[in-house]
C-alpha cells in the first residue's frame, strides 16, 4: 500500500513539472528612496511665524480717535492722555490686577506674539479678558492691537455692567490694526474687561490710558 501511495505522489510531481513554464519571471520589488526627516531645529524654524509688530498710535491719533467717542456720548472734548497699562500676548501679566486671560482661545502661539480667537456669538464664547485696577475713577481708552477680517463686530463690556460698546469696522483697509474703545470707572475698583467679536480674530497687545 505505502508503494502505490509513493508511486502515485511521484506521477503527481512528474506531471506538475512538465506542464510548469520552462521560466518564471519575479517581478522586481521597487524599494523606495529613503525619506529624510527633519531636524528639530528646521521643523522649529517652520512652526514658528516670524512676531509681528503693530505701530502704536501716536498721540494725536488717541486724541482723534477719544473725541470721536466722547462726541457721540456728549462729552467735553479731551487734551490729552496718561499712560496706564500696556499688556500683551508676549507679557500678559503685570499684577494680579493688571493681566490679561484667555477664554477658550483657539490658538496661542508658542513661540509668537499673539493670540488668536474665534467667533463668538454669545456671552461665554471665545474671548480676552482684560484685569485693570484703575488708579483714579473717570474715562479711560482702550487701544488694542489686532488683525481681524474687514467688516468684524467688535464688542466690549465690563462684569460691572456699566460698559457695554459695540463696534463695528467695515471701512479698515488693514488686516492688522488697532481697535479702541473708551470706557468709564466711578472708583478705583478691579476691573474686568471682556473682548469679543461675531469673526475669528488675533490680538497682539492693548494700552488702558487716562483721558484727561
Amino acid at each position: 500500500m505505502t508503494r502505490k501511495i509513493l508511486y502515485l505522489a511521484a506521477l503527481l510531481i512528474s506531471s506538475i513539472a512538465a506542464n510548469a513554464p520552462a521560466q518564471i519571471k519575479i517581478r522586481p520589488i521597487r524599494v523606495p528612496t529613503q525619506i529624510k526627516l527633519p531636524t528639530a531645529s528646521e521643523a522649529a524654524k517652520v512652526l514658528t511665524r516670524q512676531n509681528i509688530r503693530i505701530a502704536p498710535l501716536d498721540d494725536s491719533e488717541k486724541l482723534e480717535s477719544i473725541n470721536e467717542s466722547l462726541q457721540e456720548k456728549n462729552l467735553p472734548k479731551a487734551t490729552g492722555t496718561t499712560p496706564s497699562v500696556r499688556l500683551s500676548a508676549a507679557n500678559p501679566i503685570l499684577s494680579d490686577e493688571n493681566r490679561l486671560g484667555y477664554f477658550k482661545p483657539w490658538n496661542v502661539l508658542v513661540n509668537g506674539n499673539s493670540v488668536q480667537f474665534s467667533e463668538a456669538k454669545y456671552f461665554g464664547d471665545s474671548s480676552l479678558y482684560v484685569g485693570f485696577k484703575p488708579p483714579a475713577a473717570g474715562n479711560y481708552f482702550l487701544d488694542l492691537s489686532v488683525a481681524k477680517y474687514s467688516g468684524t463686530k467688535f464688542t466690549v463690556f465690563t462684569m460691572d455692567g456699566k460698559n457695554l460698546i459695540t463696534q463695528n469696522y467695515p471701512q479698515a483697509p488693514d488686516k492688522y490694526t488697532h481697535i479702541t474703545f473708551v470706557l468709564n470707572f466711578a472708583d478705583t475698583s478691579s476691573q474686568g474687561i471682556t473682548i469679543l467679536a461675531d469673526q475669528g480674530w488675533e490680538f497682539f497687545d492693548c494700552e488702558i490710558s487716562r483721558i484727561n
